[in-house]
């Protein structure tokens, strides 16, 4: 794989010490801690070296200090690097980190003055439930079943860019096969058929595919035993 793109760099001030939270410590552990963790919980991108991992971190983490505010420390910081992070996920491709360009890009979406720091936007019940089925959906983590029919979850963020149509139709047919394991086929079909006809569908194709391959004749050399899910 090529060389890692490099931080991104808009023309700001480097930060020196302040305090912060009673404690005096150099501001790139303010960053590394809350953008370098924030990255460490998620997955880098595919085709990585370690070496490469580490380096494009490292130019994630210096885009977003080098683009935000000199003069912001203590709690106005913390609150300016969250709405960065806010930003950041909502223009995710995928499940892997956000490039620096993006994270760049996501800084812009945060600037406001140091004199006039603004309180998170309060948001509704339904965007906060929106906004924390994107975050665990590009982190790995378990998500509600229905969530992933929604018109408000999943067809949402497919139609936002903010999730992967590959994870969204891996998860659900992993619900179909739970269904299926614990109620019956039947059972699962009618379930697939109102929550995603298409899929079950094509659940059905892969079915009696593997039935077809299953069914009793003569041996031939070119035999396998691959019969997919379903067998």
């Amino acid at each position: 794989m090529g060389a890692a793109p490099r931080a991104v760099f808009l023309g700001r001030r480097d930060w020196g010490a302040a305090d912060f939270r009673g404690a005096t410590i150099t501001m790139p552990d303010v960053f590394e801690r809350e953008i370098g963790g924030w990255l460490d919980q998620r997955r880098a991108p595919p085709g990585m070296s370690d070496t490469e991992k580490q380096s494009y971190r490292s130019d994630i983490i210096e885009t977003v200090r080098s683009n935000t505010p000199k003069d912001l420390i203590g709690d106005d910081l913390t609150a300016w690097l969250g709405r960065v992070k806010e930003g950041a996920i909502l223009r995710m491709k995928g499940a892997s980190w956000p490039a620096p360009d993006v994270w760049a890009i996501a800084v812009g979406g945060a600037a406001v003055s140091t004199n006039d720091i603004l309180p998170p936007t309060k948001l509704s019940n339904d965007e906060q439930s929106y906004r924390l089925f994107v975050e665990r959906m590009n982190s790995g983590q378990p998500v509600g079943e229905d969530d992933l029919f929604r018109e408000r979850r999943a067809t949402r963020a497919l139609r936002e860019g903010v999730i992967s149509f590959d994870d969204v139709r891996q998860r659900q047919r992993a619900a179909f096969f739970a269904k299926r394991e614990f109620y019956g086929e039947q059972y699962a079909f009618d379930w697939m058929d109102e929550k995603n006809p298409a899929l079950a569908a094509d659940l059905r194709q892969e079915r009696d595919a593997a039935r077809a391959q299953q069914a009793p004749r003569l041996p031939h050399a070119d035999d396998t035993d691959d019969a997919g899910d379903f067998a």
